[in-house]
């Protein structure tokens, strides 16, 4: 139960920076825009990672044959 809130955890965030990314590119951004949606970017990213580091420690149930 644990590993699948991981996951919908990651899939949240994966899901904001793929808006931010759509949003960015249909627009012309003004310098501090584009680096407040870097930053959020940055953010968004180092997220993730520490949710699939965390995830990588849960336990496994194996896998069906």
């Amino acid at each position: 139960r644990r590993s699948s809130d991981l996951l919908d955890k990651m899939e949240v965030k994966l899901r904001e920076m793929r808006e931010l990314a759509v949003y960015a590119a249909g627009r012309t951004l003004a310098l501090g825009e584009a680096m407040q949606v870097q930053e959020w970017m940055n953010i968004l990213q180092a997220e993730v990672i520490a949710i699939d580091k965390e995830s990588a420690c849960e336990p496994s149930l194996p896998l069906p044959n």
